[in-house]
């Protein structure tokens, strides 16, 4: 099945960037440095922020001061949030020399939207072409990458196609069949195995599995 339809990755001109923040509101996610960069955003955007965390008050009180277009929707199921990522035009994260796997990336991928990132260790986890790099971590670097898509919408669609062709080079159901099958889930620190372990068991238990989750070092 096609993860997205391209009619929802064409930024027209003069259309709302639709931007999406889906991890945790907090210092080392760095939600209110992007949050500067909004302010130098010459085109038009409107940003959803999924999630909470430490800095949740802070930055609804930064947006609603600046009166940036942000819309902050908390922690909400991931049936509600996937349909949010499909619907974006970029998905961003705004870490820097924090994270060592980036599972916002993973998840926009899954749903081809494109990624908006400014830590070059991420360039690895995502598809060639797919994302945005800003030069730097600070706020105007941010803004100037973000102000970019704006002048050219076009860049949308094309970095959309990038992560479809990535998905159709290959790629591995899991199997399920044997009884009991077994998942083994290997990995540095920082890297998401406990987010990816929890997200997997939630989707098997909802389709009727039962899961036991076991811890090895």
């Amino acid at each position: 099945l096609f993860p997205a339809s391209p009619a929802a990755k064409t930024l027209k001109p003069g259309e709302d960037l639709r931007i999406i923040w889906h991890s945790r509101v907090s210092g080392k996610k760095r939600i209110l440095p992007l949050l500067r960069a909004l302010r130098d955003i010459s085109g038009k955007y409107r940003l959803d922020v999924y999630g909470d965390g430490y800095d949740l008050k802070k930055a609804k009180r930064y947006a609603a001061k600046h009166h940036l277009g942000v819309k902050f929707h908390g922690d909400v199921k991931f049936a509600k949030l996937s349909t949010a990522i499909g619907r974006a035009h970029l998905d961003v994260l705004a870490s820097y020399g924090f994270d060592t796997f980036g599972m916002t990336l993973i998840e926009a991928e899954a749903f081809a939207t494109p990624v908006f990132f400014c830590d070059p260790d991420m360039v690895e986890v995502v598809p060639k072409g797919s994302f945005l790099l800003s030069k730097d971590q600070t706020p105007s670097a941010m803004a100037e990458t973000i102000n970019y898509l704006t002048v050219h919408p076009e860049k949308v669609r094309e970095m959309m196609y990038e992560v479809v062709a990535e998905m159709l080079r290959g790629g591995q159901e899991l199997n399920l069949e044997n009884k009991p099958a077994i998942i083994m889930m290997i990995g540095v620190n920082g890297a998401g195995k406990t987010t990816t372990i929890g997200k997997l068991a939630k989707n098997f238990m909802d389709e009727g599995k039962k899961v036991v989750v076991a811890a090895a070092d």
